[in-house]
């Protein structure tokens, strides 16, 4: 008699106990169900059920005075407005280029469900909801845009009235039981920067807010204010928002006592960014004559400098203190960027393939070091850019 197939699921081990009579069975299926992937993940994920308002992560590039953020947010994919070549094509700048890293900040997936909740119509998405999240777990297998992922938050099309029917958030079960979701916020995330600083420590950690901002709304100076509170009440020096698909950008001034002692005081400086969706006009957005949105992508670079706004301070004084000012400009990619990152791209691709194909037996070591000195640490021509929690 045939022995039956036995089902197997997701991290089976499939421990197989044979009988006299032939038949195999694995008695110990239910008890190996908590290792299972899935099983974790799903536990995960009611562990983390009352979230963290506020994910805070620290990365370390304290041999450097300057960064460069790519923050992808209302990127919509699956939505027909979509500008999805684009974006793809920003990560791979992110990719290839040292100094520069990834932010994911909401809405990068249209998920509209198309229920009476919806403001979509059917023929906002392109793609279903399962086809979106393949093209999010083919972007999140490349083992560089891993590291330089800095940061995940949710959008009202991830957690919001658009997933009512689902019941869940579509990205936290997504990312639950994968490197990425200690990066993972289902609200907001408060980053901590640590750059070199001309000061006494040497340092300076800056700290960025950034949340998707569902709760965006009057005219601009109002959202820009909230903007400016949050970014206050939670004592960063920038705040990144999206969701309303405007672009804007402002810097404020504030007043702050170092040293009550002496009510020796100084400016800091804040700036509110509120982001542009990747992606046209929607379906309603056409129907309505909406005013077309901008769309372009910006490039973030942040960085310390000496605080030029001290109050009744000489220079030697100055060296002394343990503050620096903090600097933001936001700024469309560079044409030669978009340029850089498909040449790049298929150069590397075409050196490899070239490798790899030749029978030279020295090449397998060409192919390695090819992996090693550029893919593993993602910078041009050598230069280290590995993954900022490792100490950039």
């Amino acid at each position: 008699m045939a022995t039956p197939p036995i089902e197997d699921f997701s991290g089976a081990k499939n421990t197989k106990i044979t009988t006299k009579k032939g038949f195999t069975s694995n008695i110990f299926r239910a008890d190996e169900l908590p290792e299972y992937p899935a099983a974790k993940a799903y536990n995960e994920i009611i562990k983390n059920e009352a979230p963290k308002q506020i994910n805070h992560l620290f990365y370390d590039m304290s041999n450097r005075d300057n960064f460069s953020l790519l923050v992808l947010t209302d990127n919509h994919w699956g939505s027909i407005s979509s500008h999805f070549m684009p974006s793809i094509v920003a990560q791979l700048i992110a990719k290839y280029c040292p100094n520069i890293y990834l932010g994911y900040n909401g809405d990068n997936r249209n998920n509209a469900i198309n229920t009476e909740e919806c403001v979509s119509s059917p023929l906002d998405n392109a793609l279903s909801p399962v086809i979106e999240l393949k093209l999010w777990y083919e972007i999140f297998m490349d083992e560089i845009v891993k590291n330089k992922t800095l940061f995940i938050n949710s959008g009202n099309h991830d957690n919001g009235k658009r997933t009512q029917s689902f019941g869940t958030d579509i990205l936290a079960t997504f990312f639950a039981g994968t490197p990425y979701y200690e990066k993972y916020s289902r609200f907001s995330t408060l980053l901590t920067i640590r750059l070199k600083a001309d000061n006494r420590k040497g340092y300076e950690d800056v700290k960025i807010f950034i949340d998707h901002g569902n709760s965006l709304k009057g005219g601009d100076g109002t959202k820009l204010d909230k903007g400016l509170n949050l970014a206050k009440s939670e004592g960063a020096n920038v705040a990144i928002f999206g969701h309303v698909h405007q672009d804007m950008m402002a810097e404020y001034r504030t007043k702050r006592v170092i040293d009550p002692e002496t009510g020796k005081s100084i400016n800091d400086d804040i700036s509110v960014i509120i982001l542009p969706a990747t992606m046209g006009q929607e379906m309603y957005a056409l129907e309505e004559r909406y005013e077309a949105a901008p769309s372009d992508l910006k490039l973030i670079t942040i960085g310390t400098k000496k605080n030029e706004h001290l109050l009744g301070s000489t220079q030697k004084e100055r060296r002394s203190l343990s503050k620096t000012s903090v600097y933001c400009d936001c700024r469309p990619i560079p044409n030669e960027l978009w340029r850089f990152g498909m040449e790049e791209a298929n150069r590397l691709k075409e050196k490899y393939e070239e490798l790899r194909n030749n029978f030279n037996p020295g090449n397998r070591k060409a192919v390695r070091d090819l992996i090693n000195n550029y893919y593993k640490t993602g910078g041009k021509n050598g230069q280290t850019s590995t993954s900022p929690q490792q100490g950039l």
